[in-house]
């Protein structure tokens, strides 16, 4: 999962970006290991690898933002691979 961010602006922004899944799509909790460094500057891609068969069937990224006035361009991907062992 690759998380893009492009333009940043306002005063002391801050975005904490991390994983969460659910097996339902209704509850949530926090991937072990799946938390994005805190983004505080334009520009900053961060990728973070997750193993399918450890996670539920639902997953969405969740961004905090702090600061004053902050605003971030940005985007969130997935891909998926199959692995054969």
């Amino acid at each position: 999962i690759t998380q893009y961010v492009g333009a940043v602006t306002g005063t002391s922004p801050t975005l904490d970006g991390k994983i969460q899944d659910s097996p339902d799509n209704s509850t949530w909790t926090d991937v072990a290991g799946a938390t994005f460094t805190q983004v505080t500057s334009s520009t900053n891609t961060q990728t973070i690898g997750i193993n399918k068969r450890k996670v539920s069937r639902y997953i969405r990224h969740v961004g905090t933002i702090g600061g004053t006035s902050p605003s971030f361009s940005m985007a969130v991907s997935g891909e998926g691979y199959a692995q054969v062992y």
